[in-house]
């Protein structure tokens, strides 16, 4: 969104909701502490936006998920904007061709009529055209809009994977087509000992780098998710489950490699490790995520930074 560029936040799902608060409701007092900040040559900080945002109650601050109401909300408001901008058009270009009518009418009473008539039938088009080209810059950015709702709603803002919802969609889709599938659960190994020992800041970049590691071993083998939480899926179509847990091991293998600081303190986190449950076949998603899920705690048992497909184990 413009808002969010032009003063340098981030597009996460609290700064959208601020955003989107201040452009469609200046009356909200909200709105209005940011009008006066930015009235006074000031740019809006993320400091001062989650100061805004916490009181009054526009959202959490961080990685919170976008509450799928909330951008449902969003997207019914912009289409009664787009509704209204096309009915307000509706009537500005039938006004138009009765004024035309008019006119027509009434030529013939000499040249000063007829010149008064040309003239307001000019001043008419100009208004018509003026309206039309405002509506249409209007009606692109609410469809820029729009498009940004439903991306957010389908996007985690910390290590902008899918989320949960659209992962959810996909498997639906696969489930109903009947294609073969394998499913992968990742669950990052000690991840609240490094909240806790080291703040959540450090934990939210230990999340983005785990992201990342699988997204790059996964690129074009299988859709990467975040699941919840420190656990991430991922679905491979018409993969065996062998193959999806040789492409897991590389990832595996790759994160153990990284070493980790506090950015803060220049403290080092250790290794970070993830294990891994994996399951396939074309069944009920429940089976195979029932099966997924159980592997993904046996890993876990047998002593974490693993990854177990069928009575096979990567380690």
């Amino acid at each position: 969104m413009l808002f969010l560029d032009q003063q340098r936040l981030d597009p996460t799902p609290p700064n959208y909701t601020l955003a989107y608060c201040f452009v469609t409701s200046p009356g909200t007092s909200a709105s209005r502490e940011i009008a006066e900040l930015l009235g006074d040559g000031l740019r809006l900080t993320q400091e001062a936006a989650d100061d805004i945002i916490s009181r009054h109650g526009l959202g959490g601050s961080g990685a919170a998920a976008l509450d799928p109401e909330n951008a449902a909300a969003a997207l019914r408001h912009q289409m009664l904007r787009l509704a209204d901008i096309t009915s307000s058009q509706s009537i500005a270009t039938a006004q138009f061709q009765q004024g035309l009518s008019a006119g027509m009418a009434r030529i013939g009473g000499g040249f000063d009529d007829l010149s008064t008539i040309i003239s307001s039938m000019i001043a008419l088009a100009a208004n018509a055209e003026r309206d039309l080209a405002a509506a249409a810059v209007e009606t692109d950015r609410l469809r820029q809009d729009l498009d940004a709702a439903r991306t957010d709603a389908n996007i985690d803002a910390l290590t902008r994977l899918p989320n949960r919802r659209a992962i959810d969609a996909i498997l639906s889709k696969l489930e109903e087509a009947n294609v073969p599938r394998t499913l992968a659960f990742c669950d990052i190994d000690r991840f609240k000992r490094i909240n806790d020992n080291h703040g959540h800041a450090a934990g939210d970049r230990v999340l983005a780098a785990v992201a990342k590691v699988l997204g790059d071993a996964c690129h074009g083998k299988a859709v990467v998710a975040r699941w919840g939480g420190e656990e991430f899926v991922a679905v491979f179509e018409h993969m065996a489950v062998g193959d999806a847990a040789v492409v897991l091991e590389s990832a595996r293998r790759s994160l153990a490699q990284k070493r980790f600081k506090v950015r803060e303190t220049d403290e080092p986190l250790g290794i970070v490790s993830f294990s891994a449950g994996v399951a396939g076949g074309i069944g009920p998603n429940s089976v195979i995520s029932a099966a997924a899920d159980a592997r993904l705690y046996r890993a876990k048992k047998a002593g974490r930074n693993m990854i177990i497909s069928a009575g096979v184990e990567h380690r």
